[in-house]
């Protein structure tokens, strides 16, 4: 989901959905404050960021418009990278759009830096030329000119690392397609008797499962909470209540096949913090677009609560509902059903009870 942008005068405020996504931008941005690289920061709190407003063209537009001299643009994001290296040290940017920089005054400044990790920082380099070798322009002389300045930077054949960047990219590419015509709800109406503790709300490295969840789901357009209380109110997200209380999951997949307006709905429940985008993407380019529901296996498990329902089911859904019988799997084998095994199984552990959270923390 898209964060809120305004701008006023010199001044633009991001509002973000996800804490996890704000704490992320704001540690990028501090250690840049003062080399002249990213804009100033005015103020930081709750879930927005004030910062000063910079009026240049995104690197997408320049490729658009085809204006200025894009062999020094270019070289000048890579010099960017080159200087974000020795600042950060081994952080590595995993959302290298060229739409989160911006060319003003014959430089680049970064704008968007919610998605980051540790890692090895020659990735960065790797990520930039994957982007444009993918971007909408032509020049091939550009393209080998830069790809040997940053070989030359960091004098090492960095072929390899930029085929696995480009299809990064692709499989985003692909997948997104897909993900525009569906709406996410995150389950998080269980008693979570086992627990003692709604787990929606527990914490880890800092931030609710809900943040986090939240944070990893943010390639949708619209994102919800399925749930019976107001405990989830503060999370920038409208919440679905049951239709049917005290029947499980069922009820959440019928209200959100309800509520939502897409013609598809991606769930996943509030204990699964560490189901990364990457596996959401895997899943919507591997989905078969005539299946009823496209769901996750790992660890010779099926998680019927993480996938793809489509609102045609609505019906079937209701009539075994009526029935009294109100378990997930009984519905996936009443409708055509695809099963995916999940790139990273790791990622599928549910936080059921305080031993789990205990290993976890």
């Amino acid at each position: 989901m898209k964060n809120k942008v305004t701008t006023v005068g010199k001044t633009v405020k991001k509002y973000f959905h996800s804490a996890v996504a704000k704490e992320n931008e704001k540690h990028i941005l501090d250690k840049l404050q003062g080399y002249d690289m990213v804009p100033e920061i005015y103020d930081a709190s709750n879930r927005c960021i004030e910062m000063e407003y910079l009026p240049g063209m995104t690197l997408s537009e320049l490729i658009d418009r085809n204006e200025n001299n894009l062999e020094t643009v270019f070289k000048s994001l890579i010099d960017w990278i080159k200087d974000f290296n020795s600042i950060t040290g081994n952080i590595v940017l995993e959302d290298m759009n060229l739409k989160n920089f911006i060319f003003f005054n014959n430089k680049i400044y970064g704008i968007d830096f919610e998605n980051w990790c540790y890692g090895d920082n020659k990735e960065n380099y790797a990520a930039v030329l994957a982007a444009v070798q993918t971007a909408y322009f032509k020049d091939e002389d550009i393209k080998k000119y830069l790809y040997e300045y940053v070989e030359k930077l960091i004098d090492t054949d960095c072929s390899e690392a930029v085929q696995k960047q480009i299809e990064k990219i692709n499989l985003r590419r692909r997948a997104m397609k897909k993900i525009r015509n569906t709406d996410c709800v995150i389950i998080s109406g269980g008693k979570s008797i086992r627990m003692g503790f709604p787990k929606g709300l527990l914490n880890y490295n800092g931030h609710t499962f809900i943040d986090h969840i939240i944070y990893n789901t943010a390639v949708f357009d619209r994102q919800y909470i399925s749930a019976n209380n107001n405990l989830y109110n503060d999370f920038n997200c409208k919440v679905i209540n049951d239709r049917y209380m005290d029947i499980g999951p069922l009820s959440a997949v019928h209200s959100g096949l309800t509520e939502c307006e897409n013609e598809y709905v991606f769930f996943i429940p509030c204990d699964m913090p560490f189901i990364t985008e990457e596996n959401i993407f895997y899943l919507f380019d591997t989905m078969d677009t005539t299946a009823d529901a496209v769901v996750f296996t790992a660890k010779d498990r099926t998680f019927p609560t993480v996938g793809i329902y489509r609102k045609s089911i609505l019906p079937q859904l209701e009539k075994q509902i009526e029935s009294g019988n109100y378990k997930m799997m009984k519905l996936l084998e009443s409708i055509k059903t695809q099963y995916v095994q999940a790139l990273y199984p790791h990622q599928f552990e549910n936080i059921n009870t305080p031993e789990d959270y205990k290993r976890i923390k």
